[in-house]
């Protein structure tokens, strides 16, 4: 009885894992999407180097993720966020926040 109990935890603590970066996810979108919506629109040629800068953090923070270094992962895919806010970029600042241990971000 008390092995199928521990099976049973050990296939549901993925489950809790992704079930907390989704609501993290989620809660990040709420509040920042009013703030979002009232930022004053850049030129397109500003946009042009936003997006430029993003794409070379976001390159940097999945070089960085890919070799276990979540903590640059991290930094380098708030970066991007702030550059150009995509709301792709939150699961992956999410989920370098999970690898970190860092519950509350």
């Amino acid at each position: 009885m008390r092995r199928s109990h521990a099976v049973r935890q050990s296939l549901t603590r993925p489950l809790r894992s992704a079930s907390f970066a989704l609501g993290a996810v989620l809660i990040v979108l709420t509040v920042s999407a009013p703030a979002f919506a009232q930022g004053e629109q850049p030129d397109d040629e500003e946009q042009a180097s936003l997006e430029g800068e993003a794409r070379a953090s976001f390159d940097a923070g999945q070089r960085a993720f890919s070799a276990m270094r979540y903590e640059q992962a991290l930094t380098y895919f708030r970066l991007a966020y702030e550059a150009s806010p995509h709301p792709e970029l939150l699961y992956n600042i999410a989920l370098s926040a999970d690898r970190l241990r860092r519950d509350a971000e």
